[in-house]
């Protein structure tokens, strides 16, 4: 079992020191103190990285989803708006 720092932990992931302090306050990361200082589990810090991809992932999924859903509506839209059109258009030369 590794015991990480924050300082290795910042190293590791590339970001600043206050970024990890700030996410072991917030409970982001599962964080423990010996004799004051936070340390964090390499094997549990890994698995959060992992879980953090997954939602992402997942989020980005249900984004494109409803973006793609959105423009499948808006054409569809657009079909029936350039129909109704053709249609006014139709009746017009049928007027004459």
């Amino acid at each position: 079992m590794e015991v990480m720092t924050i300082k290795e932990i910042a190293e590791y992931l590339r970001v600043s020191y206050a970024t990890i302090y700030r996410l072991i306050r917030k409970g982001a990361l599962p964080a423990f103190k010996i004799g004051g200082q936070w340390r964090i589990k390499k094997e549990e810090l890994n698995k959060k990285i992992a879980e953090t991809c997954i939602k992402t992932k997942t989020e980005i999924t249900k984004s494109h989803i409803t973006t793609e859903q959105k423009c499948e509506e808006k054409k569809e839209e657009e079909k029936v708006i350039e129909e109704k059109r053709q249609e006014e258009q139709k009746e017009e030369w049928i007027r004459g």
